[in-house]
Formats: structure tokens, sequence, C-alpha cells
């Protein structure tokens, strides 16, 4: 009974989350450009159905995004572990991919609103809540942001959350 009266007090778009999670194990929040911010895409239900962290993914086109958090999902379905430092060779085709832990000061609103929202409220998680940044390389250079000489807009588009804010 209790479950059901948590059910009822959902938004539309709240439920759709929960339900989606239920469906599909998790749900891909894309939320677009901001002032000075890249537009960006992360996962919610990672800790819930793979017990794993959740995914942040930014810069790249919406689809793009989109299509490399449902990989990491298949990939950490049949047992490839999320967490910092690991490099995905599997997700863009001639490219590694590294994954870095979100800093605590950075699990905040400002990037993980729903996921947080998800696992502390609708679910009532104290555990910790935690997340990995997907950063992706350059297409000409194969450089990620922090490589010597990274492409200007490679680093632009992705701000490094495994840093403390400021």
């Amino acid at each position: 009974a209790a479950q059901s009266a948590v059910m009822t007090e959902l938004s539309p778009f709240e439920r759709k989350i929960v339900d989606a999670v239920k469906t599909h194990g998790f749900f891909i929040m894309g939320v677009g450009a901001g002032e000075g911010a890249p537009s960006f895409s992360y996962s919610i239900g990672f800790l819930e159905t793979l017990g794993q962290p959740e995914v942040i993914l930014l810069g790249l086109d919406h689809e793009l995004r989109h299509a490399l958090i449902w990989r990491v999902f298949e990939a950490a379905k049949t047992g490839r572990v999320v967490e910092d430092g690991s490099v995905w060779t599997e997700l863009l085709d001639g490219y590694a991919c590294e994954m870095r832990a979100v800093h605590p000061d950075r699990l905040g609103e400002d990037w993980l609103n729903s996921a947080l929202w998800y696992w502390s409220r609708h679910l009532g998680r104290a555990a910790p809540f935690r997340a990995c940044q997907i950063f992706w390389p350059g297409v000409r250079d194969h450089r990620l942001p922090w490589a010597p000489g990274a492409d200007p807009s490679v680093v632009s588009a992705q701000p490094r959350l495994d840093r403390p804010a400021g």
C-alpha cells in the first residue's frame, strides 16, 4: 500500500522515469545546452539495476549520446565495470573513451538532478550516489580533453566533472 501511495504522488514526468527503469533498466535524461554549458545526457537507474555508477556524457549530439549510454548499459549488463579510469574502446569505433568518477562536489542538481531524485527521494536510498563521466577524444587527434594539445573544442565541450567545482 505504501508503494502505491508513493506512485500516485509522482508527476507524469517522474512516472515516465520510473516506468522506463522498470521496463528497460534505466532512463536517459537529455539536457539542452545552457548558458556557457554544453548539452548533455545521463543515465537514471544504473545504480539500482546494475549496482554500477550512473553515467553522464557531455557534448556530442543527442542521438550519439543516447546510443553511447545504451552501449554502456548493454556492456555493463554482461559484466563490464563502470569505474574510474576504465578505458572503453567499444563505444566509438576507432576511439578510446575514458570513464572518470564524478567528483562529490559535482554530484548536485546542476548535472544529475533527476538521477539524484530517483536514487534518494524515489528509492529512499541512503547509500552513496555515484556517477562516472564518459570522456571522448577528438576526431582528428584522438586526444582526450586533458591530453597536451587536445583540440580546444573537445576540451570546451566536456567540463571536467571529475574535478571539484570552481
